[in-house]
């Protein structure tokens, strides 16, 4: 039987084969009957602090199993799980349970007054443990009960995301749509039922919550670390556990390649693929992750809270297919927008916003009936992102429709000037942005952090970037930054920069 929910799913592989790894985090492993046992006993706990069917828990981010279990337990209880980063800003962790109107709120530290039933995690924790021991089996069997009544059309969670807006939007997710996305990156990655996969970026963002959704419907394990600060940590890590799959951003792939030199190499051969998402994958970056992985399946997904993961593409297996994002995967279908607001035919020359439809889709923003209108479209999520999809349906993101730069017509993908500058030594990092120009209408222009220890040159960078670039996508200013404005995942936060 195919699962409905994420909860149905964990709790048949507690029956059918309840000693396999199901997660591990900073405390050790946690089979799928540990995980479904949890996930139980939080949904006991959740009702006896007054939970009621559709009441939002808004709960900071643990980074661990339990973080996944109170997750798991507000979808059995019909609640609507509404998680937020590790050590959240209190104005920021107030606005959010006053937006949400939450029922239950479980931080990592006294919060003072709140709106919802508070507890720290410490008082939490005595509350589980109290349940586990002396109410374990009844809330088990309460939760079998509770699998079968679980709506697939219920909202589930809500994410929020700022992404590179600054705009808070509560993203509304059904059981439905998180099996979908699930199901979307086992498809794209061929994830295999004995797949073991480092994640080590934060629970609370789409990103990493998804990733361990798909291990949990597909049985198969994930490695929850605590970010890549530490690479020794986290090497030893994969090697304790065989970790044969790795789940990274651009940047912390970057981190990772750079830090953990030969110990990582020396591993490389029992990695069957890595996924990196969350932000644009510079070609240089692919360049060295085939450099340090050449046996493993390399994939760059795309994706956004919205819709999941939506589009993957294999960038180890000798293609070259600069600024495509890939095909989608099964339960995906995108279509290209054009001014009239209708779908188009789109090649190089002809090429519009980017939309996708398909079971994952959010149900809408959280309050936010205009913005939901704007945004849903007849099934379709509507993005920012200027793409085309060629014949043989791969699709391309030449970037967002407010950074594609025009220049007399030319559209100009931010992102490959950033490339060509990014490898000049003197360019430790850089970001470009359109410019306002009274002929050509817009021109690009580029922000540099010099790298330490050599020296800058201005005239000596211009000259550079004119040996690899067409002049009509020169850059016509250069400008000298101490830091790129940048999100946690490394995406550029071009609107910071376009009002300097």
């Amino acid at each position: 039987m195919k699962a409905r929910t994420l909860v149905q799913a964990v709790c048949s592989h507690a029956d059918l084969r309840p000693n396999v790894r199901a997660v591990v985090d900073n405390k050790g492993i946690h089979t799928f009957r540990d995980v479904w046992r949890d996930a139980c006993i939080c949904a006991a706990a959740l009702r006896r602090l007054g939970l009621t069917d559709s009441s939002r828990v808004v709960m900071e981010c643990s980074q661990d199993e339990r973080f996944l279990a109170v997750n798991l337990a507000c979808q059995m209880t019909g609640g609507i799980f509404v998680g937020v980063e590790r050590r959240v800003a209190p104005d920021r962790l107030k606005e959010i349970v006053n937006q949400t109107e939450a029922s239950v709120l479980l931080t990592r530290k006294d919060c003072g007054e709140a709106s919802a039933r508070a507890l720290t995690m410490k008082e939490f924790d005595t509350l589980f443990e109290s349940i586990l021991e002396n109410g374990a089996d009844d809330a088990c069997s309460a939760g079998r009960e509770m699998v079968s009544r679980i709506d697939p059309e219920h909202i589930a969670e809500i994410l929020f995301s700022t992404g590179t807006t600054g705009r808070s939007k509560g993203v509304m997710l059904t059981n439905r749509a998180n099996v979908a996305n699930a199901q979307n990156i086992i498809a794209g990655t061929c994830m295999a039922e004995g797949s073991v996969e480092l994640m080590p970026l934060p629970l609370n963002h789409a990103h990493g919550l998804r990733t361990c959704y798909a291990h949990l419907l597909n049985g198969s394990t994930v490695l929850i670390a605590n970010g890549i600060t530490f690479p020794r940590m986290l090497l030893e890590m994969m090697e304790k556990y065989g970790a044969n799959a790795i789940d990274l951003t651009p940047s912390a792939a970057e981190m990772l390649m750079k830090t953990a030199g030969e110990r990582l190499h020396a591993y490389a051969s029992n990695i069957e693929y890595i996924e990196v998402g969350a932000a644009f994958l510079p070609e240089s970056t692919k360049e060295k992750l085939r450099e340090c992985f050449p046996c493993s399946r390399l994939y760059n997904c795309y994706g956004s809270s919205e819709s999941g993961r939506t589009c993957y593409l294999e960038f180890n297996d000798g293609k070259t297919l600069p600024g495509s994002i890939g095909r989608p995967v099964p339960n995906a279908h995108f279509a290209v927008i054009g001014p009239d607001g209708k779908p188009m035919d789109s090649d190089m020359a002809h090429t519009g916003l980017l939309a996708s439809a398909g079971p994952m889709n959010m149900s809408g923003y959280w309050k936010e009936p205009e913005l939901t209108r704007q945004t849903l479209w007849e099934g379709y999520v509507l993005t920012a992102d200027l793409s085309y999809i060629d014949a043989d349906g791969y699709v391309y993101v030449l970037g967002r429709a407010d950074d594609v730069i025009n220049y007399k017509g030319i559209k100009i993908s931010p992102e490959e000037i950033e490339e060509v500058a990014a490898g000049c030594t003197m360019v430790s990092d850089c970001a470009c942005v359109p410019m306002e120009d009274e002929l050509a209408g817009q021109v690009p222009k580029l922000f540099v952090v010099p790298s330490d220890g050599v020296e800058y040159s201005e005239s000596e960078l211009f000259g550079y970037l004119k040996e690899h670039i067409d002049d009509n996508r020169m850059p016509r200013m250069i400008e000298r930054i101490d830091a790129i404005p940048r999100t946690y995942n490394g995406k550029i936060l071009r609107k910071e920069l376009l009002k300097s």
